[in-house]
């Protein structure tokens, strides 16, 4: 494979936004961004995804403009100043650089990388993630994983077996709310010490 020919942002100004060119200047994705990231203007877009922004929305496109992601990123955009933190930089761009080099398809927002990957467990400043094209497989991918999952987090009722929480309550558990589902004083009673 090939490495990713570099596309740089182009202002289109009859239309107020931004396409891409390839390296010769022919354009290749039509101006239809409000924004893009502002190191494509001196580095070039190398990976084969481009994070645009329609209005304050982030999202990601691929070489050929065809979406890859919905635009809806923005609200993760107030915690970049994790960036400034040197030990989760250090680990950012080690993160990135191994993407690079092995070519592995990301999402990158300049602080977060996102990987499509079915894995549970993922490295500090990834975060991975799968796509479902119906409840009905997400719910049976989630049974078959019920064991190594701690609380599921979702806005739509799933009416599976393990604990579901909203957005913004995994970090807020009740007094019932027991850790992998086991009570914690039946635990503690049961116990033989000796």
């Amino acid at each position: 494979e090939t490495e990713p020919l570099a596309y740089f942002p182009v202002y289109d100004q009859a239309k107020n936004r931004y396409g891409f060119t390839d390296a010769n200047g022919t354009l290749q994705v039509e101006a239809l961004y409000d924004s893009v990231a502002a190191s494509y203007f001196c580095d070039g877009v190398q990976q084969n995804s481009i994070l645009v922004y329609r209005q304050t929305r982030l999202g990601a496109i691929d070489k050929a403009g065809r979406e890859i992601t919905g635009f809806g990123f923005e609200s993760i955009e107030k915690f970049k100043g994790i960036a400034d933190h040197h030990k989760y930089i250090n680990n950012y761009d080690y993160n990135k650089s191994i993407y690079l080099v092995n070519q592995d398809k990301h999402l990158d927002n300049g602080f977060l990388l996102l990987k499509k990957d079915s894995r549970l467990a993922s490295p500090l400043t990834v975060l991975y993630y799968e796509e479902y094209d119906d409840i009905i497989r997400l719910k049976n991918s989630l049974e078959n994983i019920s064991e190594q999952i701690q609380c599921i987090v979702s806005s739509e009722t799933l009416m599976l077996s393990g604990n579901q929480v909203n957005f913004g309550q995994s970090q807020q558990p009740k007094l019932w709310d027991y850790a992998d589902g086991i009570n914690t004083m039946d635990f503690l009673q049961n116990l033989n010490i000796e």
